[in-house]
């Protein structure tokens, strides 16, 4: 399980999943990434063979206190609001995060977490995609870790007409290329949301 480091029970907002953490976090803080969270096991005495990986296919989000003030470990006064199928507060599944997307979200690619966040007006959300999945797949085979497992099957884009690669499962298949060599077929491609979704001009972005 390398995910809900940070969700609508904090004040400020912190990504879900973050492979590293960001230079902004508090020395507390620094310990909330994957990266951490299992090389601490390593330290511990776990065999790294041993560690299976988990990853998310759902995102955490945050109502921002202010939404000039839309970057990482900004003010946030909860969580976002219940998604349409999910129905939960703070908690978004990657198809829904998608439709977000494709209806004026800003999509914001942090390269020091090495994952995505999105904000749309008040709402903000940290979540992962295609790029960052396989991004983390790299990292636990270099690393040297026994593999990765997922959280849920059912909250990626199961039918695959959402998020638009013209394929079912799009982060599992990911992590399948990635790891296994098994492609989803050779119609699928990966969401470039830079390309797709709105961005913020480098002055709005905080």
């Amino acid at each position: 399980m390398a995910y809900d480091f940070h969700g609508k029970w904090e004040r400020e907002t912190g990504h879900n999943a973050p492979l590293y953490a960001p230079s902004s976090d508090s020395e507390w803080r620094k310990q909330l990434s994957v990266d951490h969270a299992a090389n601490l096991w390593v330290k511990l005495g776990a065999p790294k063979e041993k560690l299976v990986i988990g990853m998310p296919t759902y995102g955490r989000t945050f109502t921002l206190s202010n939404p000039d003030k839309h970057g990482v470990n900004n003010p946030a006064s909860g969580g976002g609001k219940a998604g349409e199928y999910t129905k939960e507060s703070g908690f978004l599944a990657y198809y829904e995060i998608c439709e977000m997307l494709l209806n004026g979200a800003v999509y914001v690619w942090d390269n020091e977490m090495k994952v995505p966040y999105a904000v749309q007006g008040d709402q903000w959300v940290g979540f992962d995609d295609e790029r960052s999945i396989r991004n983390k797949m790299k990292w636990v085979k270099d690393n040297g870790f026994g593999g990765a497992m997922v959280w849920t099957v059912d909250m990626d884009d199961f039918s695959g007409k959402v998020c638009g690669g013209n394929v079912k499962y799009p982060l599992i298949g990911a992590m399948r290329e990635e790891l296994l060599g098994i492609s989803r077929g050779k119609e699928a491609k990966d969401v470039n949301w830079e390309e797709v979704a709105a961005t913020f001009n480098d002055e709005d972005d905080e």
